[in-house]
């Protein structure tokens, strides 16, 4: 396996990525990334799962957004369909155009509704599989979260007045950006990102769908919010393996946490997929 760091060129500026390229290519995995720390708390798993990845044949790239990581440009400056002409590119630099082998979008949290969205307004790009790890159903309900956090920094401040989501999304209209947990959002991004609802963005029929939900217990069920749009996208004619599995939520810990369970979990997925296949 070979790991190959490169910028892909992109018309809002170059993105970093890596990819890992196997010997023998039996497909290609683009990993849509999640979204600010969420991101670099992820960093090693998403390296530890492309790595397995490319041992099982299968090449991939992890790469990121424009304002984001080690990419060209200021988040600020970042859209929805800016993010879309990223994906684009990143696809077409994965695939230089050989997409006779299959190709697959792996997705964490927030990477999963900007997966589907892109996969909506680029049809013509053939993916055949989705893994979705953790997915945000509802980008609305994920922002304000986001939101929070400034205003959890701020309570521990005696010299700041205590707001509330409305208000900083109010600042944000009327100031067009707002600093969160070291993160300059702005105005358009932020509604672009609340506008994701993963019970309205259906991917196509034809794309094959692991999702994989972390439960605090082995009793536990999936949450309910994915329980909603796995049987939206089931009346859809999609086809989705959802699984569950007992682990630390590693995108959101203070120390970082490895989950190889995950990563088996998701590789039985993608092999039981293949035997569908060739059955």
């Amino acid at each position: 396996m070979d790991i190959i760091p490169a910028f892909i060129p992109a018309e809002s500026g170059d993105l970093f990525s890596v990819c890992y390229k196997p010997t023998t290519v039996v497909g290609y995995v683009l990993c849509v990334p999640p979204f600010a720390e969420e991101m670099n708390k992820s960093r090693h798993m998403i390296t530890m799962q492309a790595r397995a990845l490319a041992e099982a044949g299968w090449q991939v790239l992890v790469f990121d957004f424009h304002g984001c990581g080690d990419s060209q440009g200021l988040l600020e400056e970042a859209s929805l369909p800016l993010w879309r002409s990223n994906l684009l590119a990143a696809f077409n630099y994965l695939t230089q155009g050989q997409t006779q082998l299959p190709v697959m979008l792996w997705g964490l949290r927030l990477g999963v509704p900007i997966a589907v969205d892109w996969m909506r307004y680029h049809a013509e790009c053939p993916v055949t599989r989705l893994l979705a790890w953790q997915p945000v159903t509802n980008g609305k309900q994920f922002m304000q979260q986001f939101l929070r956090l400034r205003l959890a920094a701020s309570m521990v401040r005696s010299d700041t007045q205590r707001q509330t989501v409305q208000q900083l999304k109010d600042i944000i209209a009327s100031e067009g950006t707002l600093e969160v947990a070291g993160y300059n959002l702005s105005a358009t991004l932020l509604n672009d990102l609340e506008g994701l609802d993963l019970s309205t963005l259906i991917p196509c029929t034809e794309t094959t769908v692991g999702w994989v939900d972390v439960v605090r217990d082995e009793q536990a069920d999936a949450a309910p919010a994915t329980r909603k749009v796995v049987d939206i996208w089931r009346k859809q004619a999609i086809d989705i393996d959802l699984q569950t599995i007992v682990c630390e939520p590693f995108w959101a810990t203070q120390e970082l946490v490895d989950v190889p369970e995950m990563i088996a979990l998701s590789l039985q997925w993608l092999s039981r997929v293949k035997e569908q296949a060739v059955v």
